[in-house]
């Protein structure tokens, strides 16, 4: 059965979210870009959040950031979390930067930069040094544009109790991204997002039936079944005999 997608049956905030971690898991995580990512996602300590937010509501956004970063600061039941915000800039990874860049100086304003940091991750991420076409900026490139907030503390420990020299690590990243190249790991990223779209419309076609089937069985309940009713012939046959 053929599933035709379209904005009325696909939630984009979930698939932007359910994409976004499809790909951490299987590019951050599956291609040991990040040693320390695999812990923390096996403890289920990682938040992945939805903010509308485009351009023309940086406020808004900024906004959203320092919630989740209140929560962090209060609840135990997460460590990390990402912002996912599929609206902020996503063909324009310079100006997201930028954006980013500003709430870190607002944390830097409200002393709080000693206890977290902000990372970007973005479609068309490029580091500093190196030209758009290479492939070691897939280590950042994210299917959505998306605000990574970290705890300073819970990345000092990392740190310290990592076994190698952690300056060896984006070395290591690089190389990996080079030998796989950009066309296989622009694919890991696409294919997490049709993932996340396909597993979005199942997900509401499952629910609808069930909300229907609910339905029927609400009815079934609710409408008493007719009394069984004798037909002239069989009434004809009773006075006769």
């Amino acid at each position: 059965m053929m599933v035709h997608r379209s904005a009325d049956t696909v939630s984009q905030s979930a698939a932007a979210v359910a994409a976004t971690k499809l790909w951490f898991e299987r590019v951050v995580i599956g291609l040991s870009l990040c040693p320390w990512a695999r812990p923390v996602h096996e403890r289920r300590a990682v938040r992945f959040t939805h903010a509308r937010h485009g351009p023309g509501d940086a406020d808004g956004l900024v906004s959203t950031i320092w919630h989740e970063i209140s929560l962090l600061a209060s609840l135990g039941s997460h460590e990390t979390t990402v912002v996912v915000a599929p609206r902020a800039w996503p063909d324009d990874f310079v100006a997201f930067y930028e954006f980013v860049q500003d709430a870190e100086d607002l944390l830097r304003a409200n002393q709080l930069h000693e206890q977290y940091q902000l990372v970007a991750f973005h479609p068309r991420f490029v580091f500093g040094g190196e030209e758009s076409e290479d492939a070691s900026n897939f280590v950042n490139r994210s299917p959505h544009p998306s605000v990574h907030i970290l705890r300073q503390a819970d990345v000092t420990a990392a740190i310290d109790s990592y076994p190698r020299d952690t300056l060896d690590v984006p070395t290591i990243n690089q190389r990996q991204c080079r030998r796989l190249g950009s066309k296989h790991l622009r694919g890991l990223v696409d294919q997490a997002q049709r993932d996340a779209e396909e597993e979005v419309v199942a997900t509401q076609m499952r629910s609808v039936e069930s909300g229907g089937a609910r339905a029927r069985d609400a009815r079934m309940v609710a409408t008493p079944s007719p009394r069984p009713r004798a037909s002239a012939n069989a009434l004809v046959t009773l006075e006769s005999v």
